[in-house]
């Protein structure tokens, strides 16, 4: 016999005592729980309820069995299981500082300084540059913000800084980049510039229709509507120009910075302004920071330094009208004459010209090229080193791989020796005696402001990958030639920089020299006897490079400290090779280490880098940078062909002589001014209403406020729903505290609800009525959440994380009351009859178990190809209420490489137990495509999905016939998809079959400004069971 569910058996037993007597069975009650879903559960009246009042209930049968066809299992909100928990170091949601810091505060007249302890010196400098920059940094545009709270971080090991709309703020971390592109302005003034910048940009964007915006919803609605106005280009390029602009440095002067597009210029080759707003996974290009400063600089020299500000302006003057898609080409058409496409153009032709003339009669230097020739996409081949037996490896990167550690044999790639983290294509490797360094940036298991640089050994002929260093922040590892030791940089919690010597076998500190006069140490490299090491240094007023005696720490400066980007120095006999721009194209340097004596040693198009000595001590071996990448080259060292310094022709980049230092922040800056230091008020500063929202729904309008702390530990989220069915309001408010190690999360809800009906009564043998009945309750929920994260690693190319939730919740109806009118007869009476036995109360717990494993992927792959997920979830109802049930719950998910480059398979699993007593849970396995929901009591299912890449237009709507007008839109990737979904379902015996398989394709589409991607999938979705099909969308996040 078939086990009957729980709703059945009510139904039936409701059936029957209709049919036995009209004087006793029940009348539904129901209510919609915004913690749990729907629910229709019988519940019946008292006796004496029933017989005083036997006349209004006579056939309220029909009602009930009405309700039952519609209505479905109850909704938990524990339903949405964090199915894909990864590491939370890239969500701000989760982003804080462990709690022991001792955070201050300083206040200036347009900023709030929120500081850890440790760094009260330097906030301190960074209050007066920022007040003494004010009026400089946003002279152009608009020169007003907002007073903007600073939080200035300490304990992460990622360079970054950021300002936020939502809420307002702004946050600097404390080490600097160490990127070649950066310049050599110092770390907090370039912030202080170029966030500096961001800021008033937000304040010029704060007016006309975007001000409404921030009336109308907060800083959440404004601050999407700025970026779906107003491209990343501006923001960021107008930043870089700022830089430029107040510093005698800055990204702009960098050749090294613009040294991808300048490369394409060259070679003649072009892309569309929507190809670089949009990116692509077919031809690499550089992103919005670098075409964005090309773009703001060529408007800047042309059009006027406030043009920009202008254009922001007329933006935001009736940009529906205008143009809704694009207001900003819009905008810049009116100001200029120029769309932006054009303007970018305009910016490429103007900069191709200059880089042409720039190179224009220079003799370059004849190089052999030792790695892959005639590629087809770009690809870089970095860092190049050789092992002890003349072996040459370098970093190979495209977007058609993950980072490899490749050697290279004749201008081949002879094989892959390891895989490696993205993060090693920027902060490099060295290769030497058989051992490949490098550092690997990893967090903190639960506090993700917190995060460490550890030291990771690779030896070349064992294949053994050794961590030497445990919750370390150490930069820039070098080999010594005999391999034993390796030089790293360190950056402390107090911006102290330190040259650390640590034991190539154990890790252990063999010796800490502290920086000379706290600058930053970049790129240490050994003398051929282990004796000394050369480095180069930043410090306030530019680069410059050093020496340092490891017998006694003298530190000899051997070139003094400028504006010229000296990096990455090595030995060579006598000499210290490094690379500068100072021809106006990065090339390779040599002086002499006792006399000084200055040579350029080559001459390239574009950039040379990462210089090597070969083994044999007779070739200098680097990078060449081309259109298609990074190569590695090598030239004779033929010390006749060095050309002394006084005789170098230089060809500086002329655009940037239009950019007028109009103010010195190193030289003028008085720095005088002591600011008051108070604590940090945490309770004060607890709650932050920072955006609100009203959504008009025609059944239930709601009013909703966001609060979110600057130091990310608190979120709060508090809405009113009015149901102008009910015409009762329900209050609820949400929040989460993430400032200890348990993330704490809840909310609570307290309300009036009620459910209408309009029925037509038999009155009498032939008569009928039409009657009201009106259910009335109160209803209050409450649910709190409890997660610990146990795992979040991020080991060389593996990402893992584990988390472990428990969820606690409550809902309970009370006071329920039945009203009965009766609007077309005068002689039946209104009444109004207490259900005392609808009041109930559901109280279950879950304990939820998500685990994930993923290895990092190239930019190309659909989707993940090596990982796994595992997620438990179990549902029970162990306390006192009306409402019993449970629910286990065991799925995994395994992504495959699938038969070709870039595509994949995910294989999905699961099974699932619920045991209905009265409430019956919704079920966590989703029904395959196409199917509506039904309850099973045992669950079975198995997915398998397969995808590959088939194209990539980068075109947007107008690659459709007659569509050419509409420049809208832009589609990066289209996939096929092929799909099998099957589930089974049973109550008891029964068991029941649902089955679909398909195909159909995913367009991996952007819009307006956006790089990001949408994956919209067209499926083909057909059913064997029953012979039919139909096509279904699937917009993927």
């Amino acid at each position: 016999m078939t086990k009957m569910s729980g709703k059945n058996k009510q139904l039936i037993q409701l059936k029957k005592l209709f049919h036995q007597s009209k004087e006793k069975y029940g009348i539904t009650e129901s209510f919609l729980s915004r913690s749990f879903g729907q629910t229709k559960t019988i519940k019946p009246l008292s006796e004496s309820t029933i017989k005083q009042n036997k006349h209004h209930l006579s056939t309220y049968y029909n009602w009930v069995t009405d309700k039952f066809k519609k209505s479905e299992s109850m909704v938990s909100h524990i339903d949405a299981l964090q199915r894909f928990f990864l590491l939370f170091i890239f969500f701000p949601v989760f982003a804080q500082d462990p709690p022991e810091i001792h955070w201050k505060v300083i206040e200036t007249n347009h900023y709030r300084l929120i500081f850890a302890e440790e760094l009260s010196i330097e906030a301190n400098r960074v209050a007066n540059l920022l007040e003494e920059n004010y009026i400089s940094t946003g002279g152009s545009m608009g020169g007003r913000h907002r007073k903007l709270p600073i939080v200035l971080r300490n304990q992460s090991a990622i360079p970054n800084a950021f300002v936020s709309l939502a809420p307002w703020k702004s946050e600097w971390y404390h080490v600097p980049l160490p990127f070649k592109e950066m310049g050599s302005t110092e770390w907090y003034e370039l912030l202080v510039i170029h966030e500096g910048r961001h800021m008033f940009q937000f304040g010029q964007a704060d007016r006309r229709i975007n001000r409404l915006f921030r009336l109308l919803g907060g800083e959440r609605i404004q601050s999407l509507a700025g970026f779906l106005m107003i491209p990343g280009w501006f923001w960021e390029g107008d930043a870089v120009v700022n830089e430029t602009l107040l510093s005698e440095s800055g990204r702009g002067r960098q050749p090294y910075f613009n040294r991808e597009i300048r490369a394409l210029l060259l070679d003649g080759t072009r892309y569309s302004y929507r190809k670089a707003l949009h990116g692509s996974l077919k031809n690499e290009y550089p992103n919005y920071y670098h075409y964005g400063y090309l773009m703001s600089s060529h408007v800047f020299r042309k059009y006027g330094s406030e043009t920009l500000s202008k254009i922001i302006y007329q933006t935001l003057k009736w940009p529906i009208i205008r143009n809704p898609f694009n207001p900003f080409s819009a905008a810049t058409k009116k100001v200029t004459g120029r769309s932006t496409s054009q303007l970018f153009h305009d910016a490429m032709d103007e900069m191709s010209n200059v880089w042409k003339n720039q190179i224009e009669g220079i003799k370059f230097t004849e190089l052999e090229v030792l790695s892959p020739v005639n590629l087809k996409y770009r690809t870089d081949y970095l860092f190049p080193g050789y092992d002890k037996e003349d072996n040459l490896y370098a970093v190979k990167r495209s977007l058609s791989q993950v980072a490899l550690l490749v050697q290279l044999n004749d201008g081949v790639e002879e094989k892959v020796i390891t895989e490696l983290p993205s993060i090693v294509e920027k902060f490099g490797i060295h290769i030497t005696d058989g051992f490949a360094v490098w550092n690997e940036i990893q967090p903190d298991r639960r506090w993700t402001k917190l995060s460490w640089s550890n030291i990771v050994l690779y030896d070349l002929k064992n294949g053994v990958r050794k961590q030497l260093t445990e919750k370390t922040r150490y930069f820039s590892p070098a080999v010594s030639a005999d391999g034993s030791k390796i030089a790293v940089v360190e950056f402390t919690e107090t911006r102290e920089c330190f040259l650390v010597i640590l034991d190539r076998v154990t890790g252990r500190i063999l010796d800490r020299f502290p920086s000379h006069g706290n600058t930053s140490i970049l790129n240490p490299r050994w003398s051929e006897n282990g004796e000394k090491i050369v480095f180069a240094s930043h410090q306030l007023n530019g680069r410059s490079i050093s020496i340092i005696n490891l017998f006694n720490g003298e530190i000899t400066t051997l070139i003094p400290e400028s504006r010229e980007e000296l990096f990455k120095p090595i030995y060579y006999n006598n000499y210290i090779i490094y690379e500068s721009p100072y021809s106006g194209i990065d090339n390779l340097y040599a002086t002499e280490i006792l006399t000084g004596e200055t040579f350029q040693i080559t001459s390239v198009k574009v950039a040379s880098s990462n210089a090597v000595i070969s083994t044999n001590k007779k070739d200098l071996v680097f990078n060449d940078y081309t259109s298609k990448g990074d190569r590695i080259v090598s030239i004779s060292i033929d010390q006749d062909q060095w050309v002394p310094i006084q005789s170098v022709n230089i060809r500086n980049d002329t655009t940037t002589d239009s950019l007028i230092i109009k103010n010195l922040s190193s030289k003028t800056k008085s720095l005088t001014k002591k600011y008051d230091i108070t604590d940090y008020n945490h309770s004060g500063s607890f709650f932050n209403f920072h955006s609100w929202e009203f959504i008009p729904e025609n059944v239930e309008p709601t009013f909703s406020m966001f609060s979110d702390n600057v130091l990310g530990t608190a979120s709060f989220h508090f809405l009113i729903t009015y149901n102008r069915n009910e015409k009762k309001l329900f209050s609820e408010l949400r929040g989460g505290y993430r400032g200890r190690y348990p993330i704490l999360s809840g909310g609570f809800g307290l309300g009036e609800r009620f459910n209408p009906e309009t029925l037509d009564v038999p009155v009498g043998r032939v008569d009928t009525a039409k009657s009201h009945l009106t259910h009335f309750w109160q209803e209050q929920r409450f649910d709190i959440r409890v997660s610990l994260p146990v795992i979040n690693r991020l080991i060389g190319v593996k990402t893992e994380a584990l988390n472990i939730t428990t969820t606690l919740q409550r809902t309970t109806t009370s006071n329920h009351e039945v009203a009965f009118t009766w609007p077309e007869r005068d002689d039946l009476p209104d009444n109004t009859l207490a259900n005392e036995g609808s009041d109930c109360t559901i109280f279950p717990i879950t304990l939820e178990t998500n685990y994930a494993f993923y290895t990092e992927d190239a930019p190309r792959d659909v989707m993940p190809r090596k990982g796994a997920e595992v997620d438990m979830a179990i549902t029970n109802t162990p306390f006192k209420s009306e409402f019993k049930g449970s629910r286990a719950f065991f799925g995994t998910a395994v992504f495959l490489p699938g038969f070709f480059s870039h595509d994949a398979v995910r294989v999905f699993g699961a099974l699932e137990k619920k045991k209905d007593e009265g409430y019956p849970f919704k079920s966590l396995i989703e029904m395959p495509l196409t199917y509506e929901y039904v309850f099973h009591e045992e669950v079975k299912s198995l997915t398998a999905y397969y995808r590959t890449p088939l194209f990539y237009p980068d075109r947007g709507l107008d690659m459709m016939p007659l569509m050419g007008w509409l420049k809208f839109g832009y589609v990066k990737r289209v996939s096929l998809d092929i799909f099998g979904e099957w589930m089974r379902g049973s109550d008891g015996k029964a068991a029941q079959d649902y089955l679909t398989i398909g195909a159909g394709f995913t367009f991996e589409a952007s819009a307006f400004h956006l790089p990001l991607m949408f994956p919209i999938s067209i499926l083909y979705a057909y059913r064997p069971t029953r012979g039919v099909g139909s096509v279904e969308f699937r917009l993927v996040f």
